[in-house]
């Protein structure tokens, strides 16, 4: 841990705080950590549940689908390398966007359905069918020299990893 100062992180507890800690703390940083509820500790891959939805058929969840015109994803672990690269990087400055990928719920559902031919994954949408997904540029991040580890997976693969993983917890 020699030459590594100490980190703060807020929302430790939080889905991307808690991979950041331990992200941090792979890489050698002693970690000081802010938390709403210290017994909580989320080490999942996380996604909205409105998403995960399409798998276990929440239609409450599913409704909130509804309002959305596109979405931007990105892998955690892309989040909180770029987090690790901007702070370590003395030429960052301002903000900057992470999003490796663009999508609509149309492009997700047709993704999982061929990764989970057993459930039946609803294919019409209504009015988002014909949505288109929503261009986010992490230009600003890339032209620094930051490269996305998971940039090639589609949404499906993206939905897959966090499915599985709350499978196997039982979340699911």
């Amino acid at each position: 841990m020699e030459g590594k100062m100490p980190v703060c992180v807020t929302g430790a507890s939080g889905c991307i705080g808690s991979w950041l800690v331990k992200r941090l703390l792979e890489r050698g940083y002693h970690v000081r950590a802010t938390v709403r509820d210290p017994g909580l500790y989320i080490t999942y891959p996380c996604l909205s549940i409105d998403l995960i939805s399409l798998i276990t058929e929440d239609e409450a969840a599913m409704g909130s689908l509804k309002g959305l015109n596109g979405i931007t994803a990105v892998h955690v672990d892309d989040v909180c390398n770029a987090h690790i690269y901007l702070f370590e990087n003395p030429l960052a400055k301002g903000r900057y966007i992470c999003s490796s990928q663009s999508f609509n719920i149309s492009d997700i559902a047709h993704s999982l359905r061929l990764k989970y031919p057993s459930i039946d994954i609803p294919d019409k949408f209504g009015v988002l069918d014909k949505t288109f997904a929503l261009p986010c540029s992490s230009k600003k991040l890339v032209d620094l020299g930051f490269k996305f580890a998971h940039e090639h997976k589609d949404a499906g693969d993206l939905c897959a990893e966090t499915i599985e993983s709350c499978k196997d917890k039982g979340l699911i």
